[in-house]
């Protein structure tokens, strides 16, 4: 399987799907389906959002499994050379290969094997092409409009020494509203606490 994954990382880093090139966005989505189009009892729906392909995978007829892995083939611009994948010993150099070909290499394999299983797990698979320019064409559409998600959702993408990241920064709105009726603290019997 490491050779196969290997192999697989090497077509991905040769695609130059930088976020900006709409026709090598749609050929990697279609490498993805390429790879995965004799995998046997696989549930799959293409989208296109602002020319941004994705495409979604499941073994069962549902857009909400238990697990979702998320990954995201678009990289930022590079050199030619670049996209040239190359090997020193047993790793494999290219753009793309960190954040995040390699990851999407491994999920696409992961997806061929759990495929031979008798019993298969409910999980989902969602590969994007727009996570270098904020993700609205992509996880952001697909979740809030197409209503994709997961019970438990994994995205392994690079981080800083493959350290698990369970949080991360960054900015939540919230607007709590609560009713009750108001009344000066000295006469609480007269009021209805809002928290109560």
């Amino acid at each position: 399987m490491k050779e196969n994954i290997a192999m697989l990382l090497e077509k991905l880093i040769r695609v130059k799907s930088v976020s900006d090139n709409l026709p090598e966005l749609s050929r990697i989505i279609d490498l993805v389906e390429e790879e995965l189009k004799e995998t046997q009892g696989l549930f799959s729906r293409r989208y296109i959002v602002n020319n941004k392909p994705s495409i979604f995978y499941s073994f069962y007829n549902t857009y909400h499994p238990e697990i979702l892995f998320v990954g995201h083939l678009d990289v930022v611009s590079g050199r030619d050379e670049d996209f040239v994948p190359h090997r020193e010993g047993d790793l494999l150099y290219g753009r793309g290969s960190i954040d995040m070909k390699g990851s999407c290499a491994v999920m696409i394999e992961l997806i061929k094997a759990l495929s031979k299983e008798k019993d298969r797990p409910n999980v989902g698979f969602l590969f994007t092409t727009d996570e270098e320019v904020g993700s609205e064409n992509g996880v952001k559409y697909l979740v809030e409009k197409e209503g994709i998600g997961g019970e438990f959702v994994v995205i392994p993408d690079g981080g800083e020494d493959f350290q698990l990241v369970i949080e991360g920064k960054g900015v939540f709105h919230v607007k709590i509203v609560a009713h009750g009726v108001a009344t000066h603290g000295s006469r609480i019997f007269a009021g209805e606490n809002a928290l109560d």
